[in-house]
């Protein structure tokens, strides 16, 4: 398997601040379904709303996060998408998951070791 890192803009929704944005390097996850930031990311993005808490399972154990919405995030320079944001206590990776990569229509390509836009979304 490779390792696949992906250039982030993350912008707390309807900010017009810059201060309220992130540039960061996340290593893609699709083993995972969301975004995922440490809470020290969370403070610098403005005011989100705190839509629910999770149960997580992590190869370390068990643990709570929080999801928040929502966020405009932008991945290696593709269209931005919004996206939820999940914050896990004591998680200090930045992990992109399946569920972000789904919504701005993009795939790991695995020999290249990049992701791709997918030119078509399957509607069958």
């Amino acid at each position: 398997m490779g390792r696949v890192i992906a250039n982030l803009t993350i912008k707390g929704f309807g900010s017009t601040l810059s201060s309220d944005t992130v540039v960061c390097d996340a290593m893609v996850d699709t083993g995972a379904a969301h975004l995922i930031i440490p809470y020290e990311l969370k403070g610098r993005l403005g005011h989100l709303e705190k839509i629910r808490n999770v149960d997580c399972s992590l190869v370390v154990g068990e643990t709570t996060g929080e999801i928040f919405a929502p966020v405009t995030l932008t991945i290696n320079q593709f269209d931005p998408i919004m996206c939820e944001v999940l914050c896990i206590h004591g998680c200090n990776e930045i992990l992109l998951g399946y569920l972000p990569l789904e919504a701005a229509s993009l795939a790991v390509d695995m020999v290249g070791h990049r992701l791709v836009h997918v030119k078509a979304v399957d509607l069958k």
